[in-house]
């Protein structure tokens, strides 16, 4: 069994012998750790992400450039 499988199955036992009242918490937990091991998801980059978004809805710092042709390989 590959290690990402083993590891989610000992997680969700893990969570299993929690109190039912912890569970959400747990889980809550464990989608926060996710994305934020994610540089993508980073707040800051989020951050970046969506001021470029509203920049760009806003018809701000947009630029035209040439399109590069690929050479074939």
């Amino acid at each position: 069994m590959p290690t990402a499988a083993v590891e989610r199955e000992e997680l969700q036992q893990i969570i299993q012998r929690l109190p039912d009242e912890k569970i959400p918490i747990a889980v809550s937990l464990i989608r926060e750790l996710c994305i934020n091991s994610d540089p993508f998801y980073s707040e800051s980059n989020m951050k970046h992400l969506r001021a470029v978004k509203a920049e760009a809805e806003a018809g701000l710092n947009m630029y035209a450039h040439d399109l590069i042709e690929a050479d074939d390989a």
